[in-house]
C-alpha cells in the first residue's frame, strides 16, 4: 500500500482525493474523472489507522443504514454496519478526513465518496436524480422511474435507433447554474457500469411507466412536482442541504420540461419522445 492522490472533477466540483496508507477499490471508477486543477472545492484525505473513535457524545441521525452526526464544527458519517471507516468532515462539505483500518470495501468507499460530494453538492446549486442519462444531439435527457420500470431499456432503445450516447445508467448529476441546467455522468452508475465524464444541457426529463400503448405528455404544477419528487435523492440527513436543495429543484422544474412517458420497449416509444422534443 503507498500513498496516491486522485485530482477528480465531477460535475464541474474539482476533488483532491488523497489516500495515505490505504488503496482504493474503486480506482477504474475514478480514472474517467481526473482533472488537472490547483484548486479544490473539496478535499478528502484517506489515513490509515489503527483505531477508529466514534462519537459518543451525541445521538446520530440514522438514514439508510448510515449515521450522521452534525454540529457547527465538524460532522461525522459512517455505515451501520461498518465499523472499519468513519468520515469526519467540516461543517461546509470542503475538507474532510476518512479514517480506515483497513482498505475499503467497493460499495463502503463508494458510499462515503458520494455523500461528501452530496453536501458539496448542495450547496452548490446541484442534486442527485435516480435515472438514465443519455446525451443525444448534444443535449441531455433523463430517464426516470422506479427500479425496474426500464429507465436503461428507454436508454438502451436510443443508442440502438438514435445513435444517442448513454452517459449514466443509474445516477443523474444536476446543476443549476444562471444560464442553463447541466446534467453530468458519474462514477456511480449502479448495476449499468455505465461511467463516462460526459455533460450537456439538460433538455427534459422523462417519468417512465409501463403501459399497453406508447404515449407521452407534458406534466404539470403539483403532477409534476409528486410524479418527479420521488426519485430525488434527498439530503434528509442534513435539513438545511434538504431546503437547499428543494430550491435548486424548483428553479430546475421551471426551466426543464417534465414529461410522463407510458410506454412498450420497442421503437415507437423513442419516436414519439423524439418527437414531443422537438428533435428534428
Amino acid at each position: 500500500m503507498t500513498n496516491k492522490s486522485y485530482n477528480l472533477g465531477i460535475c464541474d466540483i474539482s476533488i483532491q482525493y488523497a489516500l495515505n496508507g490505504i488503496d482504493s477499490s474503486i480506482e477504474e471508477r475514478l480514472l474517467p474523472f481526473l482533472k488537472d486543477s490547483k484548486y479544490y472545492d473539496i478535499k478528502i484525505n484517506v489515513d490509515k489507522v489503527k483505531n477508529i473513535e466514534f462519537p459518543k457524545k451525541s445521538i446520530p441521525i440514522s438514514v439508510s443504514h448510515f449515521n450522521y452526526v452534525l454540529d457547527n464544527e465538524k460532522n461525522y458519517i459512517w455505515a451501520d454496519y461498518c465499523k472499519s471507516a468513519l468520515i469526519s468532515s467540516s461543517a461546509d462539505w470542503c475538507k474532510a478526513t476518512i479514517s480506515a483500518t483497513t482498505n475499503m470495501h467497493t460499495h463502503i468507499e463508494e458510499s462515503y465518496l458520494l455523500n461528501l460530494l452530496q453536501g458539496n453538492l448542495s450547496k452548490n446549486k446541484g442534486f442527485i436524480l435516480h435515472g438514465s442519462v443519455i446525451k443525444y444531439g448534444n443535449e441531455g435527457i433523463i430517464f426516470t422511474a422506479s427500479s425496474g420500470v426500464g429507465k436503461s431499456t428507454q436508454a438502451e432503445l436510443w443508442k440502438k435507433y438514435e445513435k444517442a450516447e448513454i452517459i449514466n445508467g443509474d445516477k443523474a448529476f444536476i446543476r443549476c447554474f444562471n444560464d442553463e441546467v447541466m446534467v453530468y455522468g458519474s462514477p456511480w452508475s449502479g448495476s449499468s457500469n455505465i461511467i463516462k465524464n460526459e455533460k450537456a444541457p439538460l433538455k427534459a426529463i422523462i417519468v417512465l411507466e409501463q403501459g399497453k400503448e406508447n404515449k407521452i405528455r407534458e406534466l404539470k404544477d403539483l403532477e409534476k412536482l409528486f410524479l418527479f419528487n420521488t426519485h430525488v435523492y434527498y439530503p434528509y440527513w442534513d435539513k438545511s442541504l434538504v431546503n437547499l436543495v428543494m430550491e435548486t429543484l424548483n428553479v430546475v422544474l421551471k426551466k426543464v420540461p417534465v414529461y410522463l412517458l407510458s410506454c412498450k420497449p420497442e421503437r415507437e416509444a423513442v419516436s414519439i419522445t423524439k418527437k414531443t422534443l422537438e428533435f428534428s
